[in-house]
């Protein structure tokens, strides 16, 4: 979004001199930017959010089994499925911390 002066009171855009600042071209990128930027920077870590939150019970009961060793197979982990889809997310950590992941991309 960096703009410069170029000598006759418009801006071009720097990173390519042949967008003026105040196009239209320009502000449709600009507007498309942040909001990629929004989603990105707040919505990743939102639905990482819901995800372990909503899920906090379950993560905690698979991380147990896990750590007894029952974890690897539908007949002794109830949650066997869930820790598939979501073992990333808090795989990692010890069940009274499964949502640190969550802290550290914050």
């Amino acid at each position: 979004f960096h703009c410069k002066d170029n000598g006759n009171g418009r801006e071009f855009l720097l990173a390519d001199p042949s967008l003026m600042c105040d196009s239209d071209e320009y502000l449709n990128l600009r507007m498309w930017a942040m909001i990629a930027v929004f989603v990105y920077g707040l919505g990743i870590p939102l639905t990482y959010a819901i995800i372990l939150f909503k899920n906090a019970s379950a993560i905690k009961v698979d991380q147990g089994l896990r750590l007894k060793g029952f974890s690897g197979s539908r007949a002794s982990n109830p949650y066997y499925d869930m820790q598939k889809r979501y073992r990333r997310l808090y795989f990692k950590f010890r069940p009274e911390t499964y949502y640190w992941n969550l802290l550290i991309i914050v």
